[in-house]
């Protein structure tokens, strides 16, 4: 947008000519004049505000420096913009924001909105949960970025004050977006209008995410059905869960059974006209049974999504099967049978025999895909097809491995490994094998993505070294890129490690707590039998997980 608006101002600095910002769909309030519900537009508005405060808070930056004689120009030209920004309410005059954030749930946005209006710092957002200062940080983001371009576009290279050169490009770009930036504003009174105005424009223009056409749908059904508290449902399920962008994908397919041709929202839809009855039972109507299933598998998604946390996935074992078999790749395809499964199972995050089975024999196969086969969508999906009957048992038993597959895996294991990405996952699953064996009453998280790979003894040891001396080359020829002669370490620690010798080495493996590695560095020196030793109880460990 910043650039749009730049460039066109650029190109017709003294013109007429006017600059199209779009429509906006907006529904009057009958109650308070002159406010206004948007429907569509909230981006546009909000990025609007952010380049006023930002212009707002240059000017204000600026001001204490300024001459005498320019003091005057810069207090007029603040107090224009705060029209553009506040409302004026009673005597006292408090400034109150035009733009007010509906969306309240967890956080008050119109807090965060008014703090990055009157130029503040978002330290104080750092203290919230991630899911909303992820949010929280974009308006001062935002704001930083606007305010970084027009310092670069009005003050000098050779300069930190805003020069009368600079002043005057200041007001010439503010009268621009004063007279000649235009809006088609579509007003109606009604919900279900403008949200029938604003899916034809969305079917005409750049496409919505297909989640946010689900909530519009979700919210008009709602609306048609006597609901007058649609938002608060919607935004409860937001307070609640994750809404990953794939989630309507992911619930879609795992329906239908088959990749997608044309959009999830439409599939979704489909659905929704073809399979769903109102409920008179339970004095359900259609939409009203459609937002219940939607929330179930939003919940069974957030297990899957969120696989790592105990409060998802309660049982140990199943958790850390799951963490595997997303370090794997072929996510989608994976996400969309485990939805299939929980729903199958309605699985609620504890330890489930059918689940965890399922999930085992899964785990087996993908890695098997993983290291040495090829990616089937149709076992997928045939699977998924058995769960949505409710046959767990021959769902499961698409993912069985034959016994030819299971020991070219296990020969897999015993073998060189020089494809470090493989290694780091195969001493993954057996660091969470340690951790289920173990009854302690602290437990630890491996933290995957900040681990590294760490050869015991070095790929290329230096001349001199233990290594040289205690091993010969037929040996480390044999060893250096089995599983027996790795470990995982931080990547400073990696780095700190180098070539060295394993007195040195050992030193950085006791400042981990990774109990594998630790018990590397309990060792006094390494032999050819503690190296052999520790290859055959790896493997064998393997085997058992992978059984």
């Amino acid at each position: 947008m910043w650039k749009d608006l730049w460039e066109f101002f650029k190109e017709n600095p003294s013109n007429n000519k006017e600059y199209f910002l779009g429509s906006m769909v907006i529904i009057a309030d009958p109650e308070k004049v002159r406010t206004f519900q948007v429907i569509d537009g909230q981006q546009r508005l909000t990025t609007l505000l952010l380049l006023f405060a930002a212009m707002r808070c240059l000017l204000l930056e600026q001001q204490g420096s300024a001459p005498a004689d320019m003091r005057n120009w810069y207090a007029q030209a603040i107090q224009t913009l705060e029209r553009f920004l506040f409302n004026q309410e009673g005597r006292g005059l408090v400034k109150k924001l035009k733009l007010k954030i509906e969306r309240t749930i967890g956080i008050d946005y119109n807090t965060v909105l008014d703090d990055a209006v009157h130029c503040k710092r978002n330290d104080e957002i750092a203290k919230l949960p991630p899911k909303f200062r992820n949010v929280a940080e974009r308006y001062f983001r935002n704001r930083n970025y606007l305010s970084e371009q027009l310092k670069k576009e009005l003050i000098a290279k050779d300069s930190e004050k805003l020069e009368f050169a600079g002043q005057e490009k200041f007001e010439s770009f503010f009268q621009f977006l004063e007279q000649r930036v235009a809006i088609v504003q579509i007003m109606t009174t009604e919900f279900d209008t403008a949200w029938g105005i604003f899916e034809i424009l969305n079917n005409r223009g750049l496409p919505l995410s297909n989640l946010d056409l689900l909530r519009n749908f979700v919210l008009k059904e709602l609306s048609a059905a006597g609901h007058e508290d649609g938002d608060d449902i919607w935004e409860s399920l937001e307070s609640r869960y994750d809404l990953p962008e794939d989630f309507g994908g992911r619930w879609a397919e795992s329906r239908v059974v088959q990749s997608l041709r044309g959009s999830a929202f439409n599939e979704l839809k489909r659905l929704y006209e073809d399979e769903y009855q109102a409920d008179i039972s339970q004095n359900k109507k259609k939409i009203d049974v459609f937002v219940c299933d939607l929330e179930r598998n939003l919940c069974w998604y957030n297990r899957w999504i969120n696989a790592d946390k105990m409060d998802q996935i309660a049982d140990q074992p199943t958790r850390h099967a799951l963490a595997f078999i997303k370090l794997l790749g072929n996510e989608r395809y994976s996400a969309n049978l485990m939805l299939a499964l929980f729903r199958c199972c309605d699985y609620d995050g504890s330890r489930n025999e059918d689940v965890y089975s399922f999930i085992s024999s899964y785990r087996s196969y993908a890695a098997y895909v993983y290291l040495l086969g090829h990616h089937s969508a149709e076992y997928i999906y045939t699977a998924i097809r058995a769960l949505n009957a409710g046959d767990i048992a021959k769902a499961r038993s698409f993912f069985v491995l034959d016994t030819a597959a299971r020991e070219a895996l296990y020969r897999c294991f015993d073998g060189p490994l020089r494809d470090n990405d493989s290694a780091k996952r195969l001493l993954a699953a057996y660091v969470w094998y340690q951790e289920e064996q173990a009854e302690d009453v602290i437990s630890q998280q491996l933290m995957f993505e900040r681990s590294t790979l760490e050869h015991i003894i070095p790929q290329n040891p230096e001349a001199g070294s233990n290594w040289m001396r205690d091993f010969d080359d037929a040996f480390r020829n044999d060893y250096t890129y089995r599983l027996g002669n790795m470990t995982l370490l931080t990547q400073s620690k990696n780095s700190a490690n180098r070539n060295f010798d394993f007195s040195k080495k050992r030193k950085i493996y006791e400042k981990t707590n990774l109990k594998m590695t630790l018990e590397v560095a309990r060792e006094t020196s390494l032999t050819k039998d503690f190296f052999i030793a520790r290859q055959a109880h790896l493997v064998a460990t393997l085997k058992t997980i992978f059984s």
